[in-house]
Parts: C-alpha cells; sequence; structure tokens
C-alpha cells in the first residue's frame, strides 16, 4: 500500500500498441529516457517515414511481477514538422517576347532530401516602392500548393502583360510562406533571405539590340584575327623556309667546289626575287643599302650574321679581284650561320 516511488523503468515509444511484435501496423521510435525522482525525460527525433503534421503515438510499458509493477499504455498527439531548405526562381521578363511573370518555389526536406508536397506558398505582386499591385481594389496575388516533387510554379499573367515596364513599372515579388508543417527555423531562414520582395530581371528590345550586336562584331573580328594569324604564320613560315633554301642550295654549291662568284650571285639573284614577291623589296630598287634594308626587314637574326652576308654578297658583285678559297670558305661560313639562325625563327618582322 501507499505511494511507491519508481525509478528507471523502461517503456517502448511507437505508432502504434507493442510496436516490438507487430512490425509495419506499429512501428517503433528510437529514444532516450532519463529519470529523476520519480519523473522521465524522453526525447526523440521524428523519423523521416513519419507523415509531417499530427500522429498520434503510444507509451508501453511492460508488466514485471518482481516489481509488482503492471503493464500499461498510454495514447499522446505529437505534431511533426519538416526541417527543409527552400528556394525561389523567377523567368528573365524579356520585352515583347516574354511579358509574363513566372516563379517557382522549391522546398526540399534536409533529412532525406526529398520534396516536401502540400505546402501553402503565397506569391504577391508589388510595385517598386513596395505597394501592393491592385486590380479592382483586390490585391494581386497567387496561392499554390507544392507537387511530390517539393515544387510550386505560378504564373501572373494579364492584359496587357505585368512585364510590360511601360505599363506598370519594374516590378517585385513577395514569396510568403507559414505552412506549420515546415519547421519555424525553415521559415525564418527563407523569410529573412529569399523570401524577401524580389525585383524581377529585366531584358529590353534596345538592351537585346546593342548586345547581339556587340557579340557578332567581336565574334567576326575575332574570326578575321584569327584567320589573320593562320595566315601570316604560314607565310612567316614560307619565307624563311624559302630563304634558308636558297642560302642552303648556295652552301651546298660553294662546297662542291663551283664557281665563287657565279654562285654567290645566283644565290643574290634568288633571295632578290623572293624579297619582291613578299613586299620587302621594291621591284624598281636601285641601292645597295635598300637590298640590305630589305634582308635585315625579312630575316630575323642577329646584326653580326646580317653583315656578314652583306659583305659576301658585295664583294661578289662589285670586286674585281679574283675570288679565292678564303672567300668560298667566308660565304660558307655566312650562309651556313644564317641558316642555323633562321631554323629557330617563327615571325616575320612587320614591314
Amino acid at each position: 500500500g501507499g505511494n511507491t516511488l519508481v525509478d528507471g523503468v523502461e517503456f517502448t515509444l511507437g505508432t502504434g500498441l507493442d510496436c516490438t511484435t507487430f512490425g509495419q501496423s506499429s512501428r517503433c521510435i528510437p529514444k532516450t529516457l532519463a529519470w529523476l525522482q520519480g519523473e522521465f525525460t524522453l526525447t526523440a527525433t521524428a523519423p523521416s517515414w513519419m507523415n509531417p503534421g499530427y500522429n498520434i503515438l503510444y507509451i508501453d510499458v511492460d508488466s514485471n511481477s518482481s516489481e509488482y509493477r503492471n503493464g500499461a499504455s498510454i495514447i499522446f498527439p505529437v505534431f511533426v514538422q519538416i526541417d527543409a531548405d527552400i528556394t525561389l526562381e523567377f523567368e528573365e521578363i524579356v520585352e515583347g517576347k516574354q511579358e509574363d511573370i513566372i516563379g517557382e518555389v522549391t522546398i526540399i526536406a534536409k533529412d532525406n532530401g526529398s520534396g516536401v508536397e502540400g505546402i501553402d506558398v503565397q506569391a504577391y505582386l508589388l510595385y517598386e516602392n513596395g505597394s501592393s499591385v491592385m486590380i479592382e481594389d483586390n490585391q494581386v496575388s497567387r496561392s499554390k500548393v507544392t507537387d511530390s516533387d517539393g515544387v510550386a510554379s505560378f504564373v501572373f499573367n494579364a492584359d496587357p502583360p505585368y512585364g510590360n515596364a511601360d505599363e506598370y513599372g519594374e516590378l517585385m515579388v513577395w514569396v510568403v510562406i507559414t505552412d506549420s508543417l515546415l519547421t519555424t527555423d525553415s521559415k525564418t531562414a527563407f523569410s529573412e533571405g529569399e523570401g524577401q520582395p524580389e525585383s524581377l530581371q529585366y531584358r529590353f528590345s534596345e538592351e537585346e539590340g546593342i548586345f547581339s550586336w556587340w557579340v557578332y562584331l567581336m565574334l567576326i573580328i575575332t574570326a578575321f584575327a584569327v584567320a589573320g594569324f593562320i595566315i601570316m604564320k604560314r607565310r612567316s613560315d614560307d619565307l624563311l623556309s624559302e630563304v634558308a633554301d636558297h642560302l642552303y642550295y648556295t652552301a651546298e654549291l660553294l662546297a662542291s667546289g663551283d664557281e665563287i662568284r657565279e654562285a654567290i650571285f645566283s644565290c643574290y639573284e634568288s633571295l632578290v626575287s623572293t624579297l619582291m614577291s613578299r613586299g620587302f623589296l621594291r621591284r624598281d630598287f636601285e641601292t645597295v643599302r635598300e637590298f640590305e634594308a630589305a634582308i635585315r626587314a625579312a630575316i630575323p637574326i642577329s646584326e653580326e650574321a646580317l653583315v656578314a652576308l652583306d659583305n659576301v654578297f658585295e664583294e661578289a658583285r662589285y670586286s674585281r679581284i679574283e675570288m679565292g678559297e678564303s672567300h668560298r670558305s667566308a660565304a660558307q661560313t655566312a650562309m651556313e650561320r644564317c641558316i642555323a639562325e633562321i631554323s629557330v625563327q617563327t615571325d616575320v618582322p612587320d614591314r
């Protein structure tokens, strides 16, 4: 008899009677239990398989004859809320093309990443100064409910369309979510972030035309620049290769014992022809200095190599002395040095 203080009794928490036995018809919920002087504190996290909103739960206590304790069950209601991420997107308004105001709210549960269905969403249309857009004394708004993917889509359309900035100015949309199925933290995070009245993005015909014109112009300029670079690169490679061929052929003739002055003068004439065809030398040039300047412009090699080559050509053209082995050797050395330096060049200087 009398009152007895009980501590440490174990019991189960589930969606029906005796959840340890009945399986899917009565599922147990993990919990933590703390006793203090005959009073207990139970803490549990609603599992993802529980439906949001009101649920009926059961606490079951088994009987224990050794402790002279009878079994018992109690029933109590709980309201399950969902902690979720809420995002908002609007389509761009394009003058004369897409002037309806179209938006989409997406609500995703944080625990399992699935869309939250059945959430009420309110969207209000506002002027740029924050006042409500009114039609016949009624505030322009849309009420939607999220689908199985957690998405609520809304469209504001009218005649003339709401996206017509000349008629309505540039508008804003205010999305409000107060549904009790979502946690307070979820709704607060949204209302203080993306849920603030949001200005819509407008693109006007003049801006679009300017943008398109500049895009096309830049594409054309880029295409010509690339084509020009490729052409100049090929011409550069062709020119250097042709000059090197003339010098190499002459060096070979000299090495094989050909007449020195004739071989050098033939090389000079070949180079003149090449420089004229590439625009480095006038067809009616008269002075050695003009030829020398053309050579310097066309062949990007060292000053020492150019001077040596010029001396070879000048001596062959204007000297009356008999040319011997020392001249052959000097000409070969000058040409071989030019060939070596040309082989590492890739560009033709501006002229």
